[in-house]
């Protein structure tokens, strides 16, 4: 269980309005009453004395035990902690029966006030929200002026060149928190973004899950919280962290992962060994970008690997293109190429595709390795990977000459070509 009072910080006593609080309910009222009776069945204390020890005047006292006022975490604490002086009861013992009554969090007042379900327990979807932010996410707390005011912000920014890993984020803080933040295009770049301007959500991740302020890349691990928790959990982690950090190569269908930091990397692995998926390859040392490195080459590892990225996102359809081959068809040439540009398009200006390809041996009609490579401006192996992946796809076909050099051409049964499709544009 999550210890929602570890959301407090000693900052919010300057800013009282900033505090976090739990929503008012009627279950959570009688729960804080239950406990006030309990300090005064065990000991003589007026309703005075008890605000006074909990840090809260009198008539607060009594605005909290009525219906629409929310009451700050670090007051229930401190009730808690008095419980457990008055009546020789563990603080566990009373936090648990006040927490178990918060359904909602929230802070500010007026128009911005900002209100977030309570996660109370650590599930796949809160793991996953935390691989996301360790692979690609940016927490910053900045001062600004609104009007006469100094205003804190808590902000949470993720990322990512591929819009669908967003929609899968904005699914799991929807699921977890019951926040449905925007999906932004990137304005200097072809990349996506969501901004979430909220202190709760700022604090699960800074205070809840240890992950700091600022640059993160090459100290960020595994979380202690999660690292002791289910293996499930550790699962849905590591799938955060590969929906956004990990790569499936366009021709080969190899799944990466590359981080700067060492204990991330350690961290997967041993999560990955665990659950049998064995890598092919990791790295000794760090390349000289400082990136340690972990990959998967066989075709029934790459199919384990599925479980490794969240369903319907670019890399996992990418992925199940390679191991299971494309769903899709096309009638003819101009929509096998249409298709393929919009399922694998041009990711740079000197980057070749299969569309590049494809035009190729449609022009020359028959080509070679050499030919093809000369033709798209590649190398030979690459030229080479291109063109096994699309026989593999049934898009091509092969003979060999009378001295053995292997000669492709396009299918021309339409009818057993395997195309990739994409239903949205990611």
């Amino acid at each position: 269980m999550i210890d929602l009072f570890d959301l407090h910080n000693e900052a919010d006593h300057d800013h009282p309005k900033g505090q976090i609080k739990a929503t008012s309910s009627a279950k959570l009222i009688r729960a804080f009453r239950a406990v006030i009776d309990e300090i005064r069945e065990a000991h003589p204390l007026k309703l005075k004395e008890i605000a006074s020890e909990i840090g809260v005047t009198y008539a607060t006292l009594w605005e909290y035990q009525k219906r629409g006022r929310g009451i700050p975490l670090q007051v229930l604490k401190n009730l808690c902690v008095l419980a457990s002086l008055a009546t020789g009861k563990s603080i566990t013992h009373f936090s648990v029966r006040l927490q178990t009554k918060i359904q909602y969090l929230e802070y500010g007042a007026g128009p911005s006030k900002k209100t977030c379900k309570a996660v109370k327990l650590l599930d796949n979807n809160l793991a996953k929200i935390a691989g996301a932010h360790a692979a690609d996410g940016h927490l910053r707390c900045r001062q600004t002026n609104r009007g006469e005011r100094n205003v804190r912000r808590y902000e949470f920014v993720v990322r990512d060149g591929y819009r669908s890993n967003l929609e899968a984020l904005v699914k799991w803080m929807k699921s977890a928190f019951s926040l449905q933040p925007k999906i932004r295009r990137e304005s200097s770049s072809e990349g996506w973004n969501i901004y979430v301007s909220n202190k709760i959500i700022f604090r699960y991740l800074n205070q809840i899950f240890g992950f700091p302020t600022g640059r993160k890349h090459d100290i960020v691990k595994m979380p202690d919280i999660i690292a002791n928790s289910s293996l499930d959990v550790q699962k849905s982690f590591c799938l955060g962290v590969f929906t956004f950090d990990g790569g499936v190569d366009h021709r080969t269908g190899y799944v990466n992962l590359q981080t700067k930091s060492y204990k991330l990397f350690k961290d997967i692995n041993q999560v990955l060994r665990t659950v049998d998926i064995k890598p092919d390859y990791m790295s000794k040392r760090p390349d000289h970008y400082g990136r340690w490195t972990i990959r998967f080459r066989k075709t029934q590892k790459l199919r384990k690997c599925l479980t490794l990225f969240e369903p319907m996102t670019e890399k996992w359809e990418r992925l199940k293109d390679h191991v299971f081959r494309p769903a899709g068809h096309a009638k003819n040439f101009r929509e096998l190429v249409m298709k393929f540009k919009h399922a694998y398009p041009r990711t740079n200006a000197k980057s070749a595709t299969f569309s590049d390809v494809l035009r190729v041996i449609h022009d020359l009609k028959r080509v070679t390795v050499r030919k093809a490579s000369s033709a798209i401006d590649r190398e030979y192996t690459v030229t080479y990977e291109y063109l096994k992946k699309l026989e593999d796809w049934r898009i091509l076909s092969s003979v060999r000459s009378n001295t053995g050099t292997k000669i492709w051409q396009i299918n021309s049964d339409a009818g057993q070509w395997r195309v990739p499709v994409r239903i949205v544009n990611k």
